[in-house]
């Protein structure tokens, strides 16, 4: 599915479900199939502190609110965040997780909607995420 950036833009971003393992962002996308039957799956590894701060709150709440199932069918709760293939090659990945995440109040985030994190390439399965996210959200530009 096909989502309008957050930061109000008309990027297109292809909407998809995430959960935090061992401090890592792992994703779930439902489209044309890649890696997996469902479409395709992969693992963020270089998270920043902010980004894991973020997905942690928002696995916890996942578990406790029952937010999105895994696509597996494995019953393991995942969250909401949307991505887009950038021209330079990167990831662009937004999460919206509110201004008052924090304890103190504050947003615990890069941005006013929550974060944002453009991701380099880390590899083979980082170019197939892409060229796979490339695909879901043609009509872009």
């Amino acid at each position: 599915m096909i989502k309008k950036s957050l930061a109000g833009t008309n990027k297109n971003y292809v909407d998809l479900r995430g959960a935090c393992w061992s401090g890592e962002l792992h994703i779930q996308g439902k489209g044309h199939k890649a890696n997996r039957d469902y479409g395709i799956s992969f693992t963020f590894k270089n998270i920043p502190q902010g980004l894991k701060q973020i997905i942690k709150t928002l696995q916890d709440s996942a578990i406790q609110h029952g937010t999105l199932c895994s696509l597996t069918g494995s019953g393991t709760k995942y969250f909401c965040l949307q991505a887009r293939a950038r021209k330079d090659g990167t990831i662009n990945v937004q999460v919206q997780c509110g201004n008052k995440l924090g304890e103190t109040g504050n947003s615990v985030g890069n941005r006013e909607y929550g974060y944002a994190k453009n991701f380099l390439n880390e590899g083979v399965d980082f170019t197939n995420l892409y060229n796979w996210l490339k695909e879901e959200q043609k009509g872009d530009e």
